[in-house]
């Protein structure tokens, strides 16, 4: 017995040069004529029949869509159409901010909250530049419905991902960290993801980093300072789509200044 009709979208005149200007500009692809079949698992035939139609089934498509990023398939409808990737933060994103001691909120944080609708990969890039002794700087993704907040702290125990570095006003030799050092830690829904803090690197009093949050098109989260992947890890594709920027102190007053900040 063969399969049903199945329903079918209409694809935009000119859509597979759209679809490999987007695939050039995305990964700087040199040669995405022929190697396109390397970004999805769709056949070669499947390919050439919507060229020549200009139709491709539903599931195709968002199956398309998915590979090369995007969690809605609207939105590759739209750059196959020739217009621009849609609006890759719902909330515009300043180029520079700072994040100071707001004592009203939890371990006494500052934050930004975007909802990103970039397609996967993206990269939330800027420089950050702060003195004080004792500060944390870093990023939690989490669900559309997710709590910037716990109870009484920035963890929360629904699905979301923190990473952030940080710096205390006191040395802990069990740890071979001092009061002059970053360290990185990683929290999955609540949870350490390593059991203690991680020595990165020796700062000045003065520190200025380049930091970047990465997701990639298998929703693998990477963390870079000063051009240097220190952290990765395997998170929930629903909490790729928002991401809350935060520097905290625990307590103690202090200033952290953000600039070149994007989203790539």
């Amino acid at each position: 017995m063969g399969r049903g009709k199945q329903d079918k979208i209409k694809l935009p005149t000119n859509w597979w040069p759209h679809l490999l200007s987007f695939i050039n500009s995305k990964w700087q692809y040199p040669d995405a004529p022929v190697d396109v079949y390397k970004f999805t698992s769709i056949s070669p035939r499947s390919i050439q029949k919507a060229k020549k139609s200009n139709l491709m089934t539903v599931e195709l498509f968002v199956r398309l869509a998915h590979e090369l990023g995007f969690d809605n398939y609207e939105d590759l409808l739209r750059v196959l159409g020739g217009k621009t990737e849609a609006s890759r933060l719902v909330t515009p994103i300043p180029t520079s901010l700072s994040l100071t001691t707001q004592r009203v909120n939890p371990q006494w944080a500052d934050y930004r909250d975007y909802t990103v609708r970039a397609a996967r990969p993206w990269a939330l890039r800027c420089q950050i530049a702060t003195e004080s002794p004792y500060f944390r700087f870093g990023f939690k993704l989490l669900g559309e419905d997710g709590r910037v907040f716990g109870d009484g702290s920035i963890k929360s125990h629904d699905a979301n991902m923190i990473v952030h570095i940080g710096r205390n006003n006191w040395d802990r030799p069990a740890l071979g960290i001092t009061a002059h050092d970053i360290f990185l830690t990683a929290y999955m829904s609540g949870n350490f993801v390593e059991e203690n803090d991680r020595f990165l690197f020796r700062s000045e009093a003065k520190l200025v980093a380049p930091i970047e949050l990465q997701v990639d098109r298998s929703y693998c989260v990477s963390l870079v300072v000063n051009s240097r992947k220190f952290f990765r890890s395997i998170v929930p594709p629903p909490i790729c789509r928002r991401v809350v920027v935060y520097a905290w102190g625990d307590r103690e007053e202090f200033r952290v200044d953000v600039t070149d900040l994007a989203i790539k």
